[in-house]
């Protein structure tokens, strides 16, 4: 209590600060600062640690039967007929590129059941929005890793955009997500102010991971023991005590910071951060040399003529 009383005063003062963009570094430094620390120890203490000693293990058994087929998870609960028009491009962008070769699965609240049967704890709770309005994204956080603990895959959100056929030394990965680099890169602040909860190379940061983009085989020990303490949390809380549980829980066993930065979890946002500027064929050229694979989120408005509206229009290849 202590620690999280000094953080709301400190948090408080950085109101003061004249310049916004030094002021939105300071507050969401002090924000992270009581509260991921206090996150890590209580997963630590409560599920991680207990999971281990217990060798607690939800087991869930397969409903369908793929025979040698390649499968990319994705997920939208309403349904396809529900998608914005952002969503539909996503999901197009994915068939496009990876159909042929991969068969393609868009789960819905109707039809999860067809492979996977979860816990009765966890469908009343995600019927009922017992988390409130944030249960269906917490809700596929343990889908994603239940359905590639099960079946093995990629997961894709429905909000991930294809610009090509992802690269085959990412597919070929037993295990592959997308990391915070160890080094700061030169242009570091700038990512801090494009994302401020989700970006930074402090010691103590523990979200050090993208979520969005999983390869991993079936019975994965990284994703089977994230399932199974997930499971159990849903089983016991009764609030999502932090919005990045599943990206914190991947740091504290994995240590997600690598030195690698072919894994680079900053790559697959640059189209997100360059959208609004005006079009531009060297920069698209340089994102897509980059990647293909590319974290997008909700426009409230697609300026005309900007990066995010030709790419989404495919109007410029």
């Amino acid at each position: 209590m202590i620690v999280n009383f000094i953080g709301k005063i400190l948090y408080f003062f950085a109101n003061i600060i004249p310049v916004k963009r030094i002021r939105k570094i300071i507050k969401a430094k002090i924000k992270w600062k009581y509260s991921h620390p206090y996150i890590a120890n209580y997963l630590k203490l409560n599920y991680i640690t207990p999971y281990y000693e217990k060798n607690n293990q939800y087991h869930l058994e397969p409903k369908a039967i793929f025979e040698n087929e390649k499968i990319i998870w994705q997920f939208w609960y309403q349904g396809e007929n529900e998608m914005p028009d952002i969503i539909k491009k996503c999901t197009q962008s994915v068939k496009r590129y990876m159909g042929e070769e991969y068969k393609i699965i868009i789960l819905d609240k109707n039809t999860i059941k067809k492979y996977i049967d979860l816990p009765d704890f966890v469908v009343n709770k995600l019927e009922n929005d017992f988390f409130g309005k944030k249960t269906t994204t917490f809700f596929s956080d343990l889908l994603r890793v239940a359905l590639l603990s099960l079946y093995g895959g990629i997961w894709m959100d429905a909000t991930i955009f294809l610009s090509a056929p992802i690269n085959k030394d990412i597919l070929s990965k037993k295990f592959f997500i997308f990391t915070r680099s160890k080094n700061k890169p030169e242009d570091y602040i700038e990512w801090v102010l494009f994302n401020r909860n989700y970006f930074s190379w402090d010691e103590g940061f523990q979200v050090n991971m993208l979520s969005s983009f999983l390869v991993a085989q079936k019975n994965s020990s990284e994703v089977s023991a994230i399932k199974d303490i997930l499971l159990e949390y849903w089983k016991k809380e009764k609030t999502i005590r932090h919005y990045f549980i599943i990206q914190i829980l991947f740091n504290i066993l994995y240590d997600c910071k690598s030195a690698d930065e072919y894994n680079s979890d900053i790559v697959p946002h640059l189209l997100q951060k360059f959208s609004d500027q005006n079009f531009d064929q060297k920069l698209w050229k340089s994102i897509k040399t980059k990647t293909s694979i590319h974290k997008l989120t909700y426009f409230k408005n697609i300026r005309k003529n900007s990066l995010i509206d030709i790419v989404l229009s495919h109007s410029y290849e």
